[in-house]
C-alpha cells in the first residue's frame, strides 16, 4: 500500500469568477466554506498519517475567499507540513500576500488560461492578465525580501483547442 504523502483541501467552493470550463455551470451543488473546527480536525488527524508532507489548498472554488485562509496556512506549516495553494490571484491584495508569507506559504500557483488578456478573459471573464500577473509579482518580490527561501510561483494552464496556441507565450510571464 502506498503511504499518503499529499492531501488536498478545499477551503471554499465559492469563487470569484464564473470561468467558463468550470463544472460547477452544470453542478447543482450549494457553495460554502470548510468550517475552521472541520479543519483544525482533519489536521489533527494527519498525525495519523506520518508520511504526509504536503497539503495543497484547491479545488472547485477560490481559496483566497475563505476569511481564515491564512490561518488555515500557518496551522498546516506549523504542523510540519509543506503549504500549496492554487489561486486565480486576483484577490492577492500586498496585505493577503504579507499574511501568507508570514503564515509560511511554499508554494503559490497561479491559473492562468491563456498568454494573452483576450485569450485568458475570454475564458475567465472578468480575470485581468495583467493585475493577476502585477498581483503575483508583488507576492515574489514580497517574499524574496522576507526570507532566504522565497515563496516557490507556479503556473496553471488548462489547455485547450481555443488556447493552446498560446502555451509558449506562457515562458514570457513566468
Amino acid at each position: 500500500m502506498d503511504a499518503l504523502s499529499k492531501i488536498y483541501v478545499e477551503p471554499t467552493s465559492r469563487c470569484n469568477l464564473e470561468c467558463v470550463t468550470c463544472i460547477r455551470h452544470v453542478w447543482d451543488e450549494p457553495v460554502g466554506d470548510m468550517a475552521w473546527p472541520v479543519f483544525q480536525s482533519l489536521i489533527d488527524g494527519l498525525a495519523d498519517f506520518p508520511d504526509a508532507k504536503t497539503i495543497a489548498f484547491a479545488g472547485l472554488g477560490e481559496p483566497l475567499l475563505h476569511d481564515k485562509f491564512p490561518e488555515m496556512v500557518r496551522l498546516a506549516h506549523n504542523r510540519g507540513l509543506r503549504t500549496e495553494v492554487t489561486s486565480n490571484a486576483l484577490l492577492l491584495t500586498p496585505s493577503l500576500a504579507g499574511k501568507l508569507i508570514a503564515a509560511g506559504l511554499d508554494q503559490f500557483t497561479v491559473s492562468i488560461d491563456g498568454a494573452s488578456g483576450d485569450s485568458h478573459g475570454s475564458i475567465r471573464p472578468g480575470a485581468s492578465l495583467d493585475e493577476i500577473a502585477a498581483n503575483v509579482r508583488s507576492l515574489h518580490w514580497m517574499s524574496a525580501a522576507a526570507s532566504e527561501i522565497p515563496i516557490r510561483i507556479g503556473i496553471e494552464f488548462v489547455a485547450m483547442r481555443r488556447n493552446i496556441r498560446e502555451l509558449p507565450g506562457l515562458r514570457g510571464i513566468a
